[in-house]
């Protein structure tokens, strides 16, 4: 398998599994995935996932400790 994440120019090139297909979607297992391409990938998710968020969300939980 091989694609290239949106707003990012390195393009992964990664062995998978189909694991379920139903409606014209399917589910993929990668089987081969290095540290740092695992890093990249959890990286460009959490920016993502911070763009979803409403506004109001994030204020609420950004002085919420990390401990």
């Amino acid at each position: 398998m091989q694609f290239t994440l949106p707003g990012d120019q390195f393009q992964f090139m990664l062995e998978s599994t189909v694991r379920w297909a139903k409606e014209q979607r399917i589910g993929l297992q990668f089987t081969s995935f290095s540290l740092h391409r695992t890093s990249s990938l959890q990286e460009w998710l959490s920016h993502r996932l911070e763009e979803a968020i409403p506004q109001s969300v994030r204020d609420r939980f950004s002085n919420f400790p990390l401990d």
